[in-house]
């Protein structure tokens, strides 16, 4: 509201206006205000995300104005009585977005999509070129994130441009220690996994070492290992 009666003060939380005087002339129009508030932020849906309003809205239409708006940028918009109203939102909104069928939240600074029950993929990819030598780290990755590896790597993937002679046991290994093999048999160019279901906490580093002795052909290789985030 633009001026407080008496005896009025802003509540915690949405900030509406509460506790006038008893027999506070105007009240009305606060109470209207609070009772909209409460009316579109509570179990907010919001239509989209759009950065010009559609030009035939219906009165009851949310929406909720994305970050590079020229105006309002990241207010809630609220067709009521023919009229756009605007809500600027406080950190920590929750609203559905409906046309994406998505959860959002408000940081403060940006709206932002909250991440659903389902996995976070967190792959881990690298190549080398030529002939691998003996105890040769191809890799050696430090996790800024915490993620999971399945039981034998399932869904990770490695190929090579020349196949081995013989079969190639590559060590992956968490801060030093085997968890799992890729295994390139002989006269193949795409490997296998074997290992135990293994996670990395944010610090972990992640090895992969060639074989001692290293195979005479095999070479130029490629892999992505497929985790989730935890």
């Amino acid at each position: 509201m633009e001026a407080h009666l008496a005896g009025e003060r802003s509540l915690p939380g949405l900030g509406l206006e509460a506790f006038w005087n008893l027999g506070s002339n105007g009240f009305k129009t606060g109470l209207d205000s609070d009772i909209r508030i409460l009316s579109a932020l509570v179990q907010m849906t919001a239509l989209s995300r759009v950065t010009a309003l559609p030009g035939s809205p219906a009165n009851g239409d949310i929406y909720i104005v994305p970050s590079g708006a020229a105006e309002h940028a990241n207010e809630i918009a609220i067709r009521d009585n023919g009229e756009w109203i605007y809500l600027l939102p406080k950190k920590g909104f929750v609203a559905t977005v409906a046309d994406e069928n998505v959860l959002v939240w408000y940081s403060g600074a940006a709206w932002s999509t909250l991440p659903t029950g389902a996995p976070t993929p967190y792959d881990v990819g690298g190549s080398y070129n030529g002939a691998p030598t003996d105890s040769l780290v191809l890799l050696r990755y430090p996790f800024n994130r915490a993620v999971s590896f399945p039981l034998n790597m399932a869904n990770s993937h490695a190929v090579s441009g020349v196949a081995a002679t013989a079969s190639a046991v590559f060590s992956l290994r968490k801060n030093g220690v085997q968890f799992a093999t890729m295994t390139f048999a002989a006269g193949t160019a795409l490997a296998t996994f074997a290992g135990a279901a293994t996670s990395f906490a944010i610090g972990d580093v992640l090895t992969i070492m060639s074989p001692s002795p290293a195979d005479s052909t095999l070479a130029d290789i490629g892999f992505a290992l497929a985790g989730t985030r935890l």
